[in-house]
C-alpha cells in the first residue's frame, strides 16, 4: 500500500499518531506545494488552449477567453501560494 493510496482521516491517524505534531512549517510548505501544483497545471492547460485558439472566427475568439479567464484563475492560486511562502519563510 502507497500513502497515496490512504484517505483522509487514514492519513490524519498515522500523522497524529507516529508524528504526534506536525511543526507550523510544514504545514504552510504543504499548502503552498499544492496549491503551486494546482497553479502549475492549471495555468498549463489554458496556455494550450489559448495557443490552440489563437486566430479563426467567433469561436477561438470565446474559448480564447475561456482559456485567459482559467489561466487568470490559475496565477490567483499561485499568488495565494505566493503568500504562504511569505508565512513560511518567517515561520
Amino acid at each position: 500500500m502507497e500513502l497515496e493510496e490512504l484517505t483522509k482521516e487514514e492519513l490524519l491517524w498515522v500523522i497524529h499518531r507516529y508524528f504526534l505534531e506536525v511543526p507550523q512549517r510544514q504545514l504552510l510548505e504543504a499548502r503552498w506545494h499544492t496549491l503551486n501544483k494546482k497553479a502549475e497545471i492549471i495555468m498549463n492547460e489554458a496556455t494550450k488552449k489559448m495557443n490552440d485558439n489563437v486566430g479563426g472566427g467567433i469561436e477561438n475568439i470565446r474559448l480564447f477567453q475561456e482559456a485567459s479567464k482559467q489561466f487568470d484563475t490559475g496565477l490567483a492560486l499561485a499568488d495565494e501560494a505566493s503568500q504562504f511562502w511569505e508565512v513560511m519563510i518567517k515561520a
